[in-house]
């Protein structure tokens, strides 16, 4: 489980990474930190660059992104499943006692 302290920036077909300068890119993701995220990122320390960000940190101007989810109904649509940011910074995992 990946979890970041940072809230919903833009959901989007973006992709710098895979498909740099395309737009749309062929998967839709879910985007949240720095403001500087666009279909085209500089070589540069992104960081460097934005002004703003998402995250619960305000020193971590990165960005960070990762495909959507979607669940499929029984009548054949599809409903995207919301990601919420770890409010907490941590995980707590819970395990069964022996």
């Amino acid at each position: 489980m990946l979890r970041f302290g940072c809230s919903q920036l833009v959901i989007d077909r973006i992709d710098p990474l895979v498909n740099p300068g395309q737009a749309p890119s062929p998967y839709m993701h879910q985007i949240v930190g720095g403001n500087i995220f666009n279909v085209t990122m500089p070589v540069a320390d992104i960081g460097e660059l934005a002004s703003c960000t998402t995250c619960s940190y305000s020193e971590d101007l990165s960005n960070y992104w990762t495909a959507n989810l979607y669940f499929k109904a029984r009548n054949g649509s599809y409903k995207r499943v919301p990601q919420i940011p770890n409010r907490y910074h941590h995980t707590v995992l819970h395990t069964a006692a022996p």
